[in-house]
């Protein structure tokens, strides 16, 4: 009888145990089901963009207009593999080693639209005693960009020279600047304006100077970050509660959440919280708080954008048990 009696608390315990696994694989998908029905009452209306508009400001300044697009960000990615970018491949290994994913992806082409400008030596020596040691100096240049001539180099030209090379030549250091700037509009598009330019700052005569590149074409493509998963992501929150024992601020921990990164959580799990209530000498009680689950009600306001509201239970040094609701914000 004895051990029939345990075997039965055994089988209940049990039972218990699967049913509240049960309960809790339920509720995760309800969450999931209502995360979902909740974001297609939330969004916003599309933007009104379908293709990527391009504008070409200036030579060496475009801009493009797009929105992310999944089909597109593919394509570009596709071609950039195909080329064997090295950016692309150390953006992977990188992706890879800190859990992160490629969202947006870019490529410009620009030209050096310019041709060497025929010039008269710049300085000219003959030895008297020495026919070998005299030469020209040439300066090389390259015009039709901007409206000023790019320093390259410059020649040295040895005319009476014989069985030997007759030329020394030395190529200036260019730098290659390009300056890509972003923006982002309230319906989700963006924009990206890119400047290309060569600058030479080895000679005092050109330095700080602009030559820009004539910009041939521009790409860039992005993806919505939009899968979601559960995380264990231990998040500090700070807020308050209103139960039916008392009011109070309090500061919380919860140690899961479900939403897009670790920063862009909908929702919070397992929240616990310390507060105070009363603030007086006499009635000051320090109340600690369990929540199950909060959800991100920011996501429906237009100046919060991240304000946890969830169920609360508090126990204060009274002993006395509260149920109510909680307010709070992580950081």
């Amino acid at each position: 009888m004895y051990f029939s009696f345990l075997s039965k608390i055994e089988l209940w315990t049990y039972f218990k145990i699967m049913f509240l696994i049960f309960v809790a694989v339920v509720m995760v998908g309800l969450i999931i089901k209502a995360d979902n029905w909740i974001d297609k009452i939330s969004n916003k209306e599309p933007s009104k963009i379908t293709e990527s508009e391009i504008v070409k400001i200036a030579e060496n300044l475009m801009r493009i207009q797009n929105v992310a697009n999944e089909q597109r960000f593919t394509n570009l990615l596709d071609k950039l593999e195909k080329s064997n970018s090295d950016a692309l491949n150390t953006a992977k290994a990188y992706a890879k080693a800190t859990d992160s994913r490629i969202t947006a992806l870019g490529q410009t082409v620009a030209s050096l639209k310019s041709t060497f400008s025929e010039s008269k030596p710049s300085d000219t020596y003959v030895d008297p005693l020495s026919d070998a040691k005299s030469y020209e100096n040439y300066d090389l240049v390259r015009n039709d960009i901007g409206k000023e001539e790019l320093p390259v180099g410059w020649v040295k030209y040895h005319p009476n020279w014989k069985g030997e090379d007759k030329l020394f030549q030395y190529h200036y250091p260019l730098d290659f600047y390009s300056t890509i700037v972003k923006t982002e509009r309230p319906d989700g598009s963006f924009s990206y304006t890119v400047e290309n330019w060569l600058q030479n700052d080895y000679i005092p005569y050109s330095r700080g100077k602009k030559y820009p590149l004539n910009m041939k074409s521009i790409e860039f493509e992005e993806r919505l970050l939009k899968e979601k998963s559960f995380r264990f992501n231990p998040r500090l929150g700070l807020g308050g509660g209103i139960t039916s024992v008392s009011v109070f601020p309090s500061i919380d921990i919860s140690l899961f959440s479900y939403g897009r990164t670790e920063v862009d959580m909908d929702w919070r799990f397992l929240i616990l919280g310390i507060g105070a209530s009363g603030f007086s000498e006499d009635n000051t009680e320090v109340v600690g708080t369990f929540s199950p689950v909060m959800y991100n009600v920011g996501n429906f306001l237009p100046l919060v954008k991240n304000i946890f509201l969830g169920p609360v239970i508090s126990v204060d040094t009274r002993s006395s048990v509260g149920y109510g609701c909680v307010l709070s914000v992580p950081f």
